[in-house]
């Protein structure tokens, strides 16, 4: 699928958060940026030996970390790696980490450079400030400082936005990705590499590989999955199952790893919410119908009592810092039960009409919010007393939060409600504040969902916001009067929002690190810009080709007198073999009706076009190569069970025109290319 493509400005993370958007969104222009000479070093350490470089008063250890399913018997990275890149920063004379930095970073093969450069050599610096200019001539095959929008749509898809944003707000639709029935609730693994969607009206789970965003499978579990729930280790989904039938309500654990269902408990009749102490010992299950709480030992899955909630429990949720679960009922009860024992502290009785109960990031405050009253109860877990009771926009359902406000979503206004943290707890009430997202009430919808409408982005103070009404989603900065700007759906409106973070961030102080999959063997450049103090380096990364990569059939593609390189505006005629490989033998493939997936590096330009059969497992295409860079070309066979992938991609450079060649994508000369179809 051809996606539209837009000129970006620096990535967010290059600044202070607030001169990061402000940056981005009036297109601010990079190609004066001034940058000190430091030449290009590629370090030459040993395998697993950090690369480190001492400069402007810092000390970087740069080192990687392979993830998940590598083999502990090879010391090498190979390509399909999961990797973690690390920089470690510190003052060299004290050893102390240096903290608050944002760095940057882009990741290409070191032979892509001097090709999209009309092969000339570019030292380091003057790959980074075309990287950060935004070209869409000269760009890296791993951007370190994106981040995707994941938008829940109210139609069976989700849509995975890049926000490369200009000064016209357009956005890149990256992927979308269909689903067998609209979503319902869904919920990100922690390292952000596993997506889990439910499916009521299938019964099913779909699971998606954020890498690729591409399906895993869908999975049957129970009757009406609605509501997830992960464990602090990701290793196991909690699913609320909704059965029509009171016997067969309750929740199924779903592990994983293996993503077969490893539990089903019978719970009561309704709605189920779930919420998890956060040393993952008990499970809280409410019971809409039956109007109790099912307590769980989330280990042995037994069910260690039924507490009763009021009529028509709705929400649940777990503090840390009190070491209990809140309990919301619609007719006004609030059960305060005990994380350690699972018993009832103590009940409230408030206003009926509630509908979700939350606590802030630190666990200090519960925010209940309720939908008859247009207000929320802002409750002290330790002594369970009201501290405030705030009026905010009609119809209010649901709250959640960054580490300064609460945003309450409401379903008769348009406006999101804030609540600053900072000022709960005294005298005087806190200052409820409000910002438009869309020009309808959710209401308005056929479907408002049940997962956060607000979400953090991967900077501080700024979130996005969907409205089940509009086809854009709001992005707003704390502190602003009004939204900074919106990124379109394209026709598609969202009930939540979510981010996939791919940028490097600090996980500890004087850490900054990210993960990423290695497309290809080669040796790669690591480009990193330090911002303050301002230095660049470029350091080495090599990976090996991978012989496991081979599917199952072991199938090849060879291809005859595949160009190294063309000249980009141009087309090129290319003819190519698939063969099964198999105990030294090449057998060609039945004539299968086969594709080509390309897409010009980092995954801009997606295209899948048809082969023509010319007999013996000989096939014939014609691919346009319309910018320079770096395509990556997939055969699929899909008689065979051969995806986009499963075979080794090749690669052909695409050399710029003389006249192009130049070209700074600045917000004046931002160019659009936009595929309908």
């Amino acid at each position: 699928m051809k996606q539209l493509v837009t000129a970006g400005s620096l990535p967010w993370r290059l600044m202070g958060a607030r001169r990061q958007a402000t940056a981005c969104l009036a297109g601010l222009a990079l190609a004066g940026l001034a940058l000190p000479g430091f030449a290009s070093e590629l370090a030459g350490e040993e395998a697993g030996a950090p690369q480190v470089i001492e400069r402007e008063g810092v000390r970087i250890a740069f080192t990687t970390h392979p993830l998940g399913a590598h083999d502990e018997n090879v010391e090498a990275l190979r390509e399909a790696d999961h990797v973690e890149v690390r920089f470690r920063i510190t003052d060299p004379a004290s050893g102390q980490p240096v903290t608050g930095l944002y760095p940057a970073a882009w990741m290409d093969l070191a032979a892509s450079s001097a090709v999209m450069a009309g092969g000339a050599a570019l030292s380091c610096d003057q790959k980074i400030q075309r990287y950060a200019q935004g070209n869409l001539n000269f760009r890296p095959l791993i951007d370190l400082n994106s981040y995707h929008v994941l938008t829940l749509n109210r139609d069976a898809t989700i849509s995975v936005l890049d926000p490369i944003v200009n000064v016209a707000g357009l956005t890149s639709t990256y992927a979308m990705l269909p689903l067998r029935s609209p979503g319902a609730d869904w919920a990100l693994s922690p390292t952000g590499r596993r997506l889990f969607v439910s499916m009521p009206g299938e019964g099913e789970i779909g699971v998606f590989d954020t890498d690729s965003f591409e399906l895993v499978g869908n999975y049957p579990v129970g009757h009406q999955p609605v509501r997830l729930a992960l464990s602090a280790d990701g290793q196991r989904l909690w699913i609320g199952d909704d059965a029509p039938a009171a016997d067969q309500g309750g929740v199924l654990i779903l592990d994983t790893a293996s993503l077969e269902v490893i539990a089903a408990i019978a719970t009561g009749a309704g709605h189920h919410d779930i919420a998890l102490t956060a040393d993952g010992r008990l499970a809280f299950v409410t019971n809409s119908e039956a109007d109790t709480l099912s307590v769980i030992d989330a280990e042995t899955f037994e069910v260690l009592g039924e507490l009763d909630t009021g009529d028509e429990p709705v929400s649940v949720a777990y503090s840390r810092h009190a070491e209990a679960a809140f309990v919301a009922a619609r007719d006004g009860t609030v059960t305060v039960v005990d994380g350690i024992t699972g018993e009832v502290r103590t009940r409230r009785e408030l206003e009926p009409g509630l509908r979700m109960v939350r606590f802030s990031p630190d666990g200090r405050w519960a925010f209940l919010v309720n939908t008859d009253t247009d207000s929320v109860e802002v409750i002290d877990p330790a002594t369970h007393e009201t501290r405030h009771r705030l009026a905010v926009e009609p119809g209010p359902d649901q709250v959640s939060f960054t580490q300064a406000y609460a945003y309450v979503r409401s379903l008769g206004s348009p406006k999101i409600s804030m609540i600053p943290l900072e000022g709960l707890g005294r005298q005087a009430a806190p200052p409820v504040m409000s910002f438009a997202s869309g020009s309808s009430e959710p209401a308005r919808a056929s479907r408002v969902g049940l997962d956060n409408a607000v979400s953090q982005t991967n900077i501080d103070h700024a979130v996005l916001v969907a409205n089940p009404t509009a086809d854009s989603i709001t992005f707003y900065m704390e502190g602003m009067a009004a939204p900074m700007g919106t990124f379109r759906n394209f026709g598609h409106f969202a009930t939540s929002v979510k981010i996939v973070d791919r940028s490097v961030s600090e996980r500890e102080p004087g850490l900054y690190t990210t993960q990423l999959r290695l497309p290809a063997a080669g040796t790669y450049d690591l480009a990193l810009l330090l911002d303050s103090p301002r230095m660049t380096h470029c350091f080495a990364l090599e990976a090996e080709e991978n012989p496991t990569l081979a599917n199952p059939a072991h199938y090849a593609v060879s291809f005859d007198e595949r160009p190294a390189s063309i000249t980009a505006g141009n087309s090129a005629q290319l003819r190519f073999q698939v063969s099964r490989e198999e105990r030294r033998t090449s057998t060609a493939i039945d004539d299968q009706p086969v594709y080509l997936s390309y897409f010009l590096s980092p995954g801009l330009h997606r295209t899948r076009v048809p082969a023509r059969v010319l007999g013996d497992g000989r096939y014939e295409v014609d691919l346009a190569f319309e910018r320079a860079g770096a395509y990556y070309l997939f055969v699929e066979v899909p008689a065979l069970g051969i995806g986009a992938g499963d075979i080794r991609p090749t690669v052909i450079l695409s050399r710029p025109q003389d006249a192009v060649r130049e070209r700074v994508s600045s917000p004046a000369n931002a160019q659009t290319d936009v595929d309908r179809g």
